[in-house]
This record gives C-alpha cells, structure tokens and sequence, in this order.
C-alpha cells in the first residue's frame, strides 16, 4: 500500500510539473512572438514608422488599464476565496466577467470620445485620428478581456486551455503581421490590425473553451453593486501603480514624440524591445507562480514563504547571469540584428536592460500585497 501511495504521490508531482511547464512555455510564446515580430518590423517599416508605431502600443496599453481599472486582478483573487466550491466559484466567474466586460465596453465609448480632442496634442499631430486611435482602442479592449480569461484558465488549473488560446492568439498574430505588414505593406495600420486579430483570437478561444469545458455559462448576469464595488475599489489603487509602470517602460516613447525626431523614438523602441525579452522571460514564471502563491497563502502552507523568499534569491541569480552578457555585448547584438540601421541602439539597449532587471524584481513584491489585498 505504501508502494501505491508513494508512486500515486510520484504521478501526480509530474503532472504538476507538467501543467506548471504548460504555463510557462505558453506565457512566452504570445509575449515572445509580439517581442520578436517588433523587431522583425524593422526590416520593413522606417524608423520613424516604428517609433510612431512604439507610442500607438504605448497607448494601447495605458488605455487598457483604464478599460480594465484593476478588477481583473481582484477578480482572480476573490476566486480563490471560493475555489473550495466550484459551483459557487464559476458563477461567481461568471457575472463578474460579463459584468466588467459591459463596463469596460461603456468606458470606451467615453474614451473614444476623449481622444478624439486628446490624440492629437498626445502624439504631437504626428499620429492621424482615424483609423488608428479607434482600432488601439478596440486592441486594448480585446486584449484586457483576453488576459482576463487567461487568468482564469491559470485560476481553474487548465493548462490545456491556456495553451490552446495563447497559440491561437501568437500564430494569428505572425499570420495577420505577414498579410498585412509585409504582404500587403500596409505599414503601421497593418501592425495594428494584426495586434486587434491576435487578441480577438485569443479572446474567441478561452471563451468557448471555458463555456464547453468548465460549464461557466456567459450569460448576461450582472454581479451585484456591491460585489462589484468591492471589486474597484481593490483594482483601482493597482490602475495607479499600473500607470506609474507604464510611465517608466513606455511612457517616454509619448514624451519623446513631442521633442525628437520619430526616427530616435524608433531607436528607443527597439532598444527597449531588446530590454522587455528579460520581461518574457518573468512574465513565464509569474504564470506558474501566481496561481500557486495565492493558494498556498489562503491554505497557510507551513514553510511556503520561506520557499518562497530562497526562489526568489536564486531566481534573480540566474536572471543576472543572463542579462550581464547581454549588456556587455549588446553592441555585437545590435549589428547582428540591424546592422547599420539604428545609430545610438547600443547604449540605449544597455541601459534600459539594467533598468529591466531592476524593475523585473517588483511584481514578487506586490504579490505579497494583493494577496493581503491592499
């Protein structure tokens, strides 16, 4: 008996494993294709194309934290206060992604209506209103709600899931970028529009996936107004912290439109674009990360932040192993990848892969103060 119980016990420690390897090589594999298809761009758009193309997904994502103000991360914390009941955890699911999903949709009607007198002083009249602004914003709607599902799927313990709708979304998006970009030469518009058909993808997926496989019937259920209050007022103090983020990472592509050339803001975005592969990388480990962090904390595992605390030492050991060579030979990088095109990348790439190893460290850190939700 105690053979049986020792090799059941085995089985499932390599499922987990399995599952855990799942999230991690699926998390890379969206984040990894947007990564590498931005600096493929720089064989087929200018650099001032691509610098206007760097503000236009800077602005996707500030917009995408003010269309999803932080309920997305309460969502998926207040479901592990539930997780002990299915039932009652994926009706709870339920309502609340309908429910931010509406008032997500009514916040861009709004800030379809704001931009039209603010997109113009933002991008320095450099960046037409139409299409481009209409579609960042679809972009950013579909890609919030995407990340959403995704999060649930981690949430549920689905890797199967989460790596049928992360594939969907990476191989339409390298599909659409060769139609558009390089097929049809549709420049920046088609950059765009392969980004809208990637979160589309991924969004079309988890949501049937979710509604045949886990029975989380999407019907049009409102959560009450207390439930969902209690919900922004969690996430609203994140938007903050989100957009402190966004200022340090993509932030300055908006500034630097209004006081240099577009073609240096194209340098800085493939210098940050080199920068954020380490982001890939973390992103990886934060999806297998996560979902374990949360349970065992509301399990009160014995020893768990003690493992916790030696990971992350380790963790960042290694991390620093791989982004010290990668500033040291950053110059030899950028001739393999651009040659002679972008003047001024290697200092710019070096920099900010020191600022990106720095940064990297914070999401382990605010993980301890969402789960105390503060």
């Amino acid at each position: 008996m105690n053979i049986q119980n020792s090799f059941q016990a085995m089985l499932r420690r390599r499922r987990k494993l399995a599952s855990l390897a799942v999230y991690a090589i699926m998390t890379m594999v969206p984040r990894g294709a947007n990564a590498i298809i931005a600096i493929t761009y720089a064989a087929f758009l200018s650099p001032a194309a691509l610098g206007i193309y760097g503000v236009c997904l800077a602005m996707q994502s500030m917009l995408a934290f003010f269309l999803d103000g932080g309920v997305s991360q309460a969502i998926v914390r207040t479901y592990y206060d539930h997780h002990n009941e299915p039932a009652v955890a994926r009706a709870y699911l339920a309502r609340m992604v309908v429910t931010s999903r509406a008032v997500s949709l009514l916040s861009s009607l709004v800030l379809l209506a704001a931009g039209y007198f603010a997109w113009k002083p933002l991008t320095a009249g450099q960046v037409p209103f139409w299409p481009i602004f209409p579609l960042v914003l679809f972009a950013s709607f579909l890609e919030r709600g995407g990340e959403l599902l995704a999060n649930i799927c981690r949430a549920l313990e689905r890797p199967k899931m989460f790596a049928a709708g992360d594939s969907a979304q990476a191989v339409t998006l390298i599909l659409a970028a060769i139609v558009l970009v390089v097929v049809l030469k549709l420049g920046i518009l088609g950059a765009i529009l392969a980004l809208v058909a990637g979160s589309l993808a991924r969004t079309i997926v988890f949501t049937y996936l979710l509604r045949r496989h886990e029975n989380i019937k999407w019907a049009l259920q409102l959560s009450s107004y207390a439930e969902f209050h209690e919900a922004v007022k969690f996430g609203m103090p994140i938007v903050a912290n989100q957009v402190s983020t966004w200022g340090r990472q993509m932030g300055q592509r908006v500034v630097l439109l209004h006081v240099v050339p577009a073609a240096q803001v194209g340098v800085f975005f493939q210098a940050g674009s080199i920068a954020n592969m380490l982001l890939v990388i973390v992103q990886a480990v934060s999806a297998v990360f996560d979902p374990l962090y949360y349970k065992r904390r509301v399990e009160d595992a014995e020893g768990f932040r003690q493992k916790v605390q030696i990971f992350t030492q380790i963790y960042f050991a290694i991390l620093a192993m791989i982004v010290m060579p990668c500033i040291l030979f950053v110059d030899e990088i950028k001739h393999l990848l651009f040659k002679n095109k972008y003047e001024n990348l290697g200092p710019a790439a070096a920099i900010l892969l020191a600022a990106s190893y720095a940064r990297l460290q914070q999401p382990f850190i605010s993980k301890q103060l969402l789960f105390q939700k503060k």
